[in-house]
């Protein structure tokens, strides 16, 4: 998937030879079973320009109008789930300060509103955990920042009557911050940036606190 937007990159009338490539905006919700936190629901929006090219190149959408057939969505959705050994999938879930491992993409769907490419799926908790005292930090980042991510909504909480409360936490541009996005403005669309989790530094914060 991302090979083939770099390519559009590159193909471009106008080639962009800066980091972020594309931008995606992402978001999550928190899901619950019996009082503990099982899954999270993620989404991704593409920007237009990456939804054409992409659609194109899978395939997909002939005629260009961006209404989708059952069948086209479902060939979209199967690229999107199937994820080389090693991707994080560009979301991390912390507890309590350390990392949570979470399970390959499940239960998705892939479809276009208002021009743009949506792709909707579940990761799993390895192991449930418990709602009481609950403290959990989600980040959705590409490490090498060659997407950019933006969370535009606060997450919802599904399945549960404890009390918990979810926030949204965005990025903050501090002045040094700036001063890294444009020096990674400058790196061509084949490079990577010497730090390869820089994407890290820009990511918006989803926060979750249960009583």
């Amino acid at each position: 998937m991302r090979s083939l937007l770099a390519a559009a990159f590159c193909m471009a009338p106008l080639c962009v030879d800066a980091h972020p490539h594309v931008f995606i905006d992402g978001g999550a919700d928190f899901l619950f079973e019996d009082n503990a936190l099982t899954s999270l629901r993620i989404s991704w929006a593409y920007d237009p320009f990456a939804t054409l090219y992409y659609v194109q190149e899978m395939g997909v959408d002939p005629d260009g109008d961006l209404v989708l057939t059952e069948a086209e969505r479902g060939l979209l959705l199967a690229d999107h789930l199937s994820w080389d050994p090693g991707f994080a999938g560009d979301s991390y879930l912390e507890v309590a300060g350390s990392p949570v491992p979470l399970s390959g993409p499940q239960r998705g769907e892939a479809r276009i509103e208002a021009g743009r490419l949506r792709i909707v799926f579940e990761r799993d908790l390895v192991r449930p955990i418990p709602a009481s005292g609950l403290q959990a930090v989600f980040k959705i980042y590409d490490p090498t920042y060659f997407v950019a991510y933006s969370v535009r909504q606060a997450p919802s909480i599904e399945g549960i009557s404890h009390a918990c409360r979810a926030t949204l936490l965005a990025f903050d541009p501090k002045r040094d911050l700036l001063r890294l996005q444009a020096t990674l403005a400058q790196l061509a669309q084949e490079e990577i940036p010497a730090d390869t989790g820089v994407g890290a530094l820009f990511a918006d914060e989803l926060h979750l606190i249960c009583d």
